[in-house]
């Protein structure tokens, strides 16, 4: 299948339309019509993912984060590890799905949410809005101690933040991944008794803290780094029209922060 009609495809059925007016989504990179044979998806392309695209002689990357945001002022090959000049040397072409997946039905925050044990996910928006990121779903009762060892283990994650209270009695939570403070009071204020996301920064936890709100701080790599799986279910349930096209998940993605 084309590319051309390929990122047609994709454009429609991940909703290119609905990203936010900031994001840079959509085609980014390759020749409309190159034949592609594999996709590889990842959550942000680096280095290792370039070198495990090259290996399995992938056509076209998927990506979560956009590899391009503004002007670019060089592409050359002696600029430390430029992997836009790498990916056209080796045509391959780079498709980014980003804020749109994340609001999108099916999308990202509906992934992560039925991975620790969301029942009833809704998403919390504006009346003027069509779709957004936020979703709010009901748990099994239980403590927010226990459910932070659920979220642990459910998304392999070793170490992250929380302020409030963790012996309270929780049943309804709220989550965006990635980076979304923003939407903790819209999630309270719908009923969430727990909110979880990333890159909460640490004046806003002293204020969340002082008002009695329980937020969880999982990090915006560890809550957004099962996007390949993600985005192979969608493909798998709303895309058909790929068809044979192989789809890899990429195991290259990792953390760029140590814990010590």
């Amino acid at each position: 299948m084309k590319l051309r009609e390929i990122s047609e495809i994709l454009d429609r059925k991940l909703r290119a339309d609905i990203a936010e007016s900031w994001d840079n989504v959509g085609l980014l990179i390759g020749d409309r019509d190159a034949e592609i044979k594999k996709i590889l998806l990842t959550l942000e392309l680096t280095g290792d993912v370039m070198k495990l695209a090259l290996e399995e002689k992938a056509d076209l990357v998927i990506s979560h984060h956009p590899l391009i945001f503004s002007g670019l002022k060089k592409i050359v090959s002696s600029e430390g590890d430029n992997l836009v000049f790498e990916l056209i040397r080796n045509n391959i072409a780079f498709y980014a799905a980003h804020t749109n997946f994340d609001a999108l039905d099916g999308g990202l925050n509906d992934y992560v949410a039925e991975l620790i044990g969301g029942k009833n996910i809704t998403m919390i928006k504006s009346p003027q809005e069509e779709h957004a990121i936020c979703r709010i779903f009901d748990i099994e009762e239980t403590s927010i101690e226990d459910y932070i060892s659920h979220i642990k283990s459910v998304m392999n994650i070793e170490t992250l933040r929380f302020t409030g209270n963790t012996d309270e009695k929780i049943s309804r939570a709220a989550i965006v991944t990635g980076s979304g403070s923003e939407y903790i009071d819209i999630a309270v204020s719908n009923g969430a008794q727990f909110f979880i996301t990333g890159d909460l920064k640490y004046h806003y936890a002293l204020e969340l803290k002082e008002k009695g709100l329980n937020v969880l701080d999982a990090g915006h790599f560890d809550t957004e780094k099962v996007f390949p799986q993600a985005m192979s279910r969608f493909i798998r349930r709303s895309i058909t029209e790929l068809g044979d096209i192989d789809i890899i998940e990429s195991g290259a993605d990792v953390n760029p922060f140590e814990y010590r």
